[in-house]
C-alpha cells in the first residue's frame, strides 16, 4: 500500500480521463488534476509537490516538455506517461492496459521515496545514469541537450533540421545505450555528463 502522504498529479487535456483517473486513485493518493498548460502545470506542481505525476502524452508534445521540466524542478517526482501508442520506447503506459495495472504501477511508484537518501533531493538513478562513461553520438548529445532543457520533440526537430520521429529515435537509442530507464534517469545523466549544466533551471 502507498503512504497516506503520497501525492499524485494528473496532467492532461481530457476532463473525462482526468475525472476517471482521479476516482481510481483517490483511495490511495492525494490527487491534483490539471490541464497541460506548461506554466500552470509547473506552478501547480510547485505548490502540490507530487510524489508521482501521470502525464497524458496524447495532449501533444507539451506533455513531454512538462515531464522534462518536472524532472528538473522536482527530482523526487516519479513520472508515468500515458499513451494510446505503443512506440514510446517502453517508457509510456499504454491505454490499452487495464486500470488495475496502472494502479499497481503507481502503487509501486508511491514507494519510490525509499530510493532517496537524506535531504539533498538527489535522485538515485540506475547505474548507467551516473557510473559509466557516456555512450553518445554527437547528434544524440545535441538531441538530449535540447530535450532535457524542456523543448518538445517537434521544437528540437525544427532547431536541428530533423523530423520529430528522428529526434525520438536518437533519444530512445541514447537511453537504451546508456541504461537509462526513464526521464529522471535522463536528467541525472545529463547533469553528470555536462549535457545539462547544474545551474540550469526551468525558469532561467
Amino acid at each position: 500500500m502507498t503512504s497516506a502522504q503520497s501525492r499524485c498529479m494528473l496532467i492532461g487535456h481530457h476532463a473525462l480521463l482526468l475525472d476517471c483517473l482521479q476516482h481510481l486513485l483517490e483511495p490511495e493518493f492525494k490527487v491534483l488534476a490539471t490541464d497541460t498548460d506548461l506554466d500552470c502545470a509547473l506552478k501547480a506542481a510547485a505548490r502540490f509537490r507530487p510524489n508521482i505525476a501521470v502525464i497524458d502524452l496524447d495532449a501533444g508534445d507539451v506533455g513531454f516538455s512538462i515531464g522534462c521540466q518536472l524532472c528538473k524542478a522536482h527530482p523526487r517526482t516519479t513520472i508515468t506517461y500515458l499513451s494510446s501508442e505503443s512506440s514510446q520506447g517502453g517508457e509510456a503506459f499504454s491505454k490499452t492496459r487495464s486500470a488495475s495495472e496502472l494502479l499497481r504501477v503507481l502503487q509501486a511508484d508511491g514507494q519510490s521515496e525509499q530510493a532517496f537518501r537524506g535531504g539533498t533531493g538527489a535522485f538515485v538513478a540506475s547505474p548507467g545514469a551516473v557510473d559509466a562513461p557516456a555512450v553518445l553520438s554527437p547528434r544524440e548529445r545535441e538531441v538530449l541537450s535540447l530535450l532535457v532543457r524542456g523543448l518538445s520533440m517537434k521544437e528540437a526537430a525544427r532547431k536541428l533540421g530533423l523530423t520529430a520521429r528522428t529526434v525520438a529515435f536518437h533519444k530512445y537509442h541514447a537511453m537504451q545505450a546508456n541504461g537509462l530507464r526513464n526521464n529522471a534517469d535522463l536528467i541525472t545523466f545529463a547533469l553528470h555528463h555536462g549535457i545539462l549544466p547544474p545551474q540550469q533551471h526551468p525558469d532561467s
